[in-house]
């Protein structure tokens, strides 16, 4: 009877030391899964991540471009490249300067450039007097709507103090002119008084 009760403990001891080891290689098992898929799952938003940070940029870098014309008297005229918030004078340092005969005092080479802008660099004595009290001249006479002060648009037939101010608050609030029709979006300039300025302004 002891013998059959020895046997019998033996035996559970053996079935309890079995479950014990299986329910321990079950666990590590399960265990490494887990670590696996959180390690997978890391690299999976890492590299999303890395994706959208490389899609922005690029993004970014594509708007961030503005492609400006200088001519006139300067020294290789052409179109140029640059990122934006370029100075006037960084486009003329990539044109390699003015020429000696070059008026540099009529644009403000501190200014920032636009997208599709073009800037006519005169000859001394080219520009009139009239053109000389616009800020910044385009071509000979013309005054660019995008940029000139309010004293220089007052300089151009029919625009008064308040309209000069309409123009400067219209650029506040919706960005730059894309062609000179759309001065017609301001209130009071119509086709009669366009057809005034159309050939004395410029963007």
């Amino acid at each position: 009877m002891k013998k059959e009760q020895v046997i019998k403990a033996a035996a559970i001891a053996a079935v309890i030391l079995i479950s014990g080891v299986f329910y321990t290689v079950k666990q590590q098992s399960e265990t490494g899964a887990a670590k696996a898929a959180v390690v997978h799952t890391e690299e999976s938003v890492t590299q999303e991540e890395t994706e959208n940070t490389q899609n922005v940029t690029g993004q970014e870098e594509q708007k961030a471009l503005c492609y400006v014309y200088i001519c006139g008297a300067v020294v290789s005229p052409g179109v140029y490249e640059v990122p934006e918030h370029t100075r006037i004078y960084e486009v003329v340092e990539l044109a390699d300067g003015f020429t000696p005969e070059a008026d540099d005092t009529v644009l403000n080479l501190a200014e920032n450039v636009l997208d599709g802008q073009k800037l006519y660099i005169p000859k001394q004595g080219e520009i009139t007097e009239k053109a000389d009290t616009a800020q910044d001249v385009q071509g000979v006479g013309k005054v660019n709507i995008n940029t000139a002060d309010k004293t220089a648009l007052m300089t151009l037939p029919g625009i008064g103090a308040s309209k000069a101010e309409d123009i400067i608050q219209y650029r506040k609030e919706n960005g730059s002119f894309q062609k000179i029709e759309d001065i017609k979006k301001i209130s009071g300039i119509k086709d009669a008084a366009f057809n005034k300025i159309k050939e004395l302004i410029c963007v």
